[in-house]
This record gives structure tokens, C-alpha cells and sequence, in this order.
């Protein structure tokens, strides 16, 4: 959000996409284990070691049957009631097709004269991992399959190995490695004959996992295709944010259309909609939709319960109002955003602005108050002591105005001076990822680090982006650690190996997105600092031209000095409030209902 704001005017361009996605029941077109392979005498094989087994879950035991993994729709999805609720995720099942469909894609016939010695073993192969699935043996599972799966002789069994190893190792909670499956099955397109099956599989693992760009980047090549019908609108709209976060409005907006207006996805589209709108200026048609997202999650009669997107869309109709000049309505609007909400912070400071336009200093400098406060001493908020300068200024209090402005050119000058040091500097994203995450190492280790440069790392790295990215780096790690952890016969498998493989691939790509989002986020606060700087300079000039000025009058012998009269205040308060002198110290039920009272200010 660019703060640079002039003495008289404020611009916020900001928006709150949240990544975070209301959650929907799945249900399968998923093909049964079983139909994989038809079923024929196993020859028999030599035993794998079996999985050492303590006291299994119900997920690791066997799987679930059919019935189990398919509740009954839940009454918030019925567009007939006026309360709704998220419902509850559930992983594909498994459902039977007719007997007499081919198992594979160009399949071999069962007349023992048809067959050779290999494609027997090949197919009791086949036979042997489906049976292990079904026993919950997922490693050894997972090995058959990669065997069949890497050997070129048995491409008509390919599709299957491949989609039966994703299954597998989601039921190991190996979620990107599943998902990394899924996804190069995707991107086969519909001619693979478990497409469909992985758009769900793939969609309903995206909400287990904290980065779905992958997910998202195969779907975007089939915009047309028809997705399954218990995922159409939820797919829809990861589609509609991917092409927006790419700028492609129109893209974004055909997606976004095809979003059923009962469906739990609708107000979150709605609410892009709107972001879209106010990107484009066209304010009046914002602020339409951002209503229609409020009514949309009320609480009590609308669609569904989301409280960080109603208070989104309560933070862009007050900032739309205060770029229109109706700042008592923008108040109303900031106000509504909760102590609880992580917007909270950043509505205060931005309607620090609101009230200083209306006139009520005392509120605008008690805003501020609370932004000073101890409990966000990593937040970062430099412009706030220009809204101090100018307060002072428009109160003719030209000392305390121009003692606020040393202060910011004190503390932000060099830090300014830091920031386009490294801005400048030619670094691959990666190594940006890097850098950062170094100094954060480095900085959390030294407490003599200054604490602003403590602040503005902090307000990088707290990106809503760039923490999604930190969250799925630590996930994979994780992930790696727990393979590295299994027995040492699948640890040493060629299907573990290529699980670590790609999951460092996966990391190496993430890193390079999470470093785009640093440097993008560095360059904006040193773009934001450059200006509030020249705006300092101009109170600046501004104090030192009003002070000429008086001495000059001084030396004419004629009197413009400025009179400051006395301030009307009073301890009344409102009937659910008590008056409590601040003394400086903070208390956490008193944040966010401070008043700063001016004793002196001239009337202008």
C-alpha cells in the first residue's frame, strides 16, 4: 500500500486477497482400487518386508470404506437456509464403475492363451501393489508401483502406478509429494484417464498445503475443460485468482462468472470482483460489490460465516470513501474492523488520517498512541510521525511540529540510504530469499541491531504472500525430514529418492518466488521512505518559512505572531467508557481508545 500522502490529500492503493479458501465436501468420481487391473490369480511372488505397524490410525489401518468417507451434505450447503457454515473437507472416494469398463486404456485380454510369461508377472505385479493399498501397506505399495512405473514394458499399466503412488503416499501424509504426482498427471490433460480423479485429489490436497501455485499453474491450461461438479466452482475461483494475481482482468472475470451464486466460493469471488474494480477506478461499482460481500457474510442471515473477508471488505469501503473525501464515513467503516483481526493495526493508523481531515486531533494522536505501544514494537508504521508533524503544523505548534520532523529524518534518513543500497544491487531471486533470511537470522540473534532495521525486516518477511511462501519452505522441510526418517528399505527406495528429489526441485522454485515478493516489497518501502522524506522536507520548509515570516513582521515592528488559544476539553465519556489518565503506561483493554488532548492550538 503506497503511503505517500501529501498535507492535504492521502492515496491508499491496497488490497486483501486471502489465500485462505472456504472448504467444500468432495466427492469421488475416483476409480476403485480394485478396477485398476481386472482381477486374476496372483502368481505368487516374494514377500516384501512388511511395515512395522504400531497402533494404527483409523486413516493408516485400511482405508476407509466408501460410506465412511462420504457424509451425508451438510444443511449449510442447502441454498434454502439462512445460516451457513464451511463444510467439512473429505478426501475422494473411491467409486465402483461398471464391470464390464476396460481397465486400461487399450487393454490386454484375459485368455490365458493371449499371454506371455512377462505381461502374467507384470500383471500379478500389478495385482499385488492394488493389495497392499487395500492392507494399508502404502510403502510397499508405493515400491511395486514405482517398479511397474519405470519400466517401459508395462506402459499400459502406467497410468495407474502413477495415480495409484499419489494416492499412496497422501495416505503416508506425504502431502507435496502426492500433490507433485497429481500434478504431472494434470498436466498430461484430459487425455489421461485419471485426469479428472486428480483435479480433485489435486484441489483437495491444495487446502492441506500452504503453496498451490503449482496446482494452479497445470489447471490454467485448461480453462475450458469441464471440471467435476463437486469442484467446478471451487476450481473456478482458484483459477479466477491465479489470472489475477497474473493481471489478465478479463481471464479473471470469465472465471469468476461461472461461479454459482449459491456456492460458498461466490462471495470470495465477489470480493475479487471488487479488487478489481478499485484497481480499475471505477469506485461507485466497488463499492456496490464490497456491500454485496458484507451482506453476503453476515453472520446471522448470510451465505457463509467468513469474518476476515467481511472485515476486508469493510477495510477497502473505508478507503474508498476516504479517497471520495467522505472520511465520516470511512471512520464508520474502520471502526468495524475488530481488535482480534489483522487488520486492526494497519485500520488505526489509516484512520489516524480520516480524523485528522475531519478535524478531531485528540483521536488522530490517540491512534497513534496505541501504534507506539510496546506489544507491536515489530510493526512498521514510519508514517506516522509525519502525521504528528502535520497535526503540530495545522495547530500553529511550529516547534513541536519541527521537532518531529528531526525525528523522522533522524531515524529514517540512513535507514532510506541502507534500503537503496540493496535495492540497487543485481541479485537473482533466489539469492534475494537469501539475503533476507540471513538478516533475519542475524538480526533475531544481535539485540544491539537498531530496532527499526528490526522493524522493517520484520515487515518484509510478514508479507501475506511472502509468509505463504516461508510456511510452505518450512512444510516441505519437513516433509524431506520425515522421509529421511522412514525404514531404511523405502528410505533407500527409487520412489523415496524421487519424492526428495522433486520436493528440492519444489523448494528451489518456491525460494525463487518468495525472494520476487522480498525484493518487490524492499523496493516499495524504499519507494515509500523517498517520499515521505520529501514530504519532511516540505513541513520542513514550511515551519522555517512561517518562522521568517514572523521575523520579519518582528523586524517591521509590526505583531503577526501566532496567538494559541486555549483547547475545550473534557473528561465526559461515553456511558460504556471510563475517563483514565494516561500516564504512559499501556494496558491492552485500553489499545485502540486512547485520546491525545492539545491544550494550545491556534484557530486557522
Amino acid at each position: 500500500m503506497n503511503r505517500a500522502l501529501s498535507l492535504l490529500t492521502f492515496f491508499i492503493i491496497a488490497m486483501f486477497v486471502t489465500h485462505s479458501y472456504a472448504q467444500i465436501k468432495f466427492e469421488g468420481l475416483d476409480l476403485d482400487m480394485d478396477e485398476a487391473a481386472p482381477k486374476k490369480k496372483e502368481t505368487p511372488k516374494k514377500a516384501l518386508p512388511k511395515e512395522k505397524k504400531g497402533k494404527k490410525t483409523k486413516e493408516e489401518a485400511k482405508p476407509a470404506p466408501v460410506k465412511e468417507e462420504t457424509p451425508a451434505v451438510p444443511e449449510e450447503l442447502l441454498p434454502s437456509k439462512p445460516e451457513k457454515q464451511k463444510a467439512v473437507v473429505a478426501p475422494p472416494v473411491e467409486e465402483k464403475k461398471p464391470a464390464q469398463q476396460p481397465a486400461f486404456r487399450g487393454a490386454i485380454t484375459f485368455d490365458a492363451l493371449d499371454l506371455g510369461a512377462t505381461q502374467v508377472a507384470d500383471k500379478a505385479k500389478m495385482d499385488k501393489a492394488l493389495s497392499l493399498m487395500k492392507q494399508g501397506e502404502f510403502q510397499n505399495a508405493t515400491i511395486l508401483f514405482y517398479e511397474i512405473l519405470s519400466d517401459p514394458k508395462n506402459m499400459e499399466f502406467h497410468q495407474a502406478a502413477e495415480y495409484n503412488i499419489a494416492k499412496a503416499l497422501y495416505r503416508m501424509k506425504k502431502y507435496y509429494s502426492s500433490l507433485n504426482y497429481f500434478v504431472q498427471i494434470i498436466s498430461k490433460g484430459p487425455a489421461h484417464r485419471f485426469f479428472q480423479s486428480s483435479v480433485e485429489w489435486g484441489i483437495f490436497i491444495s487446502q492441506k498445503v500452504a503453496d498451490d501455485s503449482a496446482l494452479l499453474q497445470v489447471l490454467a491450461r485448461y480453462p475450458d475443460v469441464e471440471f467435476p461438479a463437486k469442484y467446478r466452482d471451487q476450481s473456478h475461483f482458484l483459477l479466477a485468482k491465479y489470472y489475477y494475481e497474473k493481471d489478465d482482468f478479463e481471464a479473471a472475470r470469465k472465471m469468476i462468472n461461472r461461479i454459482a451464486e449459491n456456492s460458498l466460493m461466490y462471495p470470495k469471488a465477489r470480493y475479487l470482483e471488487g479488487i478489481m474494480l478499485y484497481r480499475e477506478n471505477k469506485l461507485q461499482d466497488a463499492v456496490n460489490v464490497f456491500r454485496e460481500v458484507v451482506k453476503l457474510t453476515n453472520p446471522k442471515k448470510g451465505l457463509i460465516v467468513d469474518e476476515q473477508l467481511r472485515e476486508n471488505a469493510f477495510l477497502q469501503l473505508a478507503r474508498i470513501h476516504y479517497q471520495a473525501g467522505q472520511f465520516k464515513n470511512s471512520v464508520y467503516y474502520y471502526e468495524k474492523i475488530s481488535r482480534d483481526s489483522d487488520n486492526w493495526l494497519e485500520s488505526l493508523f489509516e484512520s489516524s488520517w480520516a480524523y485528522f481531515r475531519m478535524g478531531d486531533y485528540e483521536k488522530a494522536l490517540g491512534n497513534l498512541i496505541t501504534l507506539s505501544a510496546p506489544f507491536f514494537k515489530d510493526e512498521f508504521f514510519p508514517e506516522a510521525t509525519i502525521i504528528k508533524a502535520v497535526i503540530y503544523y495545522d495547530n500553529c505548534r511550529y516547534p513541536e511540529a519541527g521537532s518531529f520532523v528531526d525525528e523522522f529524518m533522524e531515524t529514517y534518513q540512513n535507514l532510506y540510504e541502507e534500503l537503496n543500497k540493496i535495492v540497487i544491487q543485481k541479485m537473482s531471486d533466489d539469492k534475494y530469499y537469501e539475503f533476507f533470511h540471513k538478516m533475519e537470522v542475524s538480526i533475531g540473534a544481535n539485540t544491539s541491531k537498531s530496532d527499526i532495521k528490526r522493524r522493517i525486516i520484520a515487515s518484509v518477511l510478514s508479507n501475506k504472500i511472502a509468509k505463504r511462501y516461508n510456511e510452505a519452505l518450512s512444510q516441505i522441510d519437513k516433509e524431506i525430514q520425515s522421509i529421511s526418517k522412514q525404514s531404511g528399505y523405502w528410505r533407500n527406495s527409487q520412489v523415496a529418492k524421487k519424492a526428495i528429489a522433486d520436493l528440492q526441485n519444489e523448494k528451489r522454485r518456491i525460494i525463487a518466488l518468495a525472494g520476487a515478493v522480498m525484493r518487490e516489497a524492499i523496493t516499495t518501502h524504499r519507494d515509500e521512505l523517498r517520499e515521505l522524506i520529501q514530504q519532511a522536507l516540505r513541513i520542513q520548509l514550511e515551519i522555517e518559512t512561517a518562522k521568517k515570516n514572523l521575523l520579519e513582521s518582528q523586524l517591521k515592528g509590526q505583531d503577526f505572531s501566532v496567538q494559541l488559544l486555549n483547547k475545550k476539553y473534557t473528561g465526559a465519556t461515553e456511558d460504556d467508557k471510563l475517563y483514565w489518565p494516561y500516564e504512559g503506561e499501556y494496558w491492552r483493554d485500553e489499545l485502540g481508545a486512547y485520546h491525545y488532548t492539545m491544550l494550545k492550538g491556534c484557530n486557522k
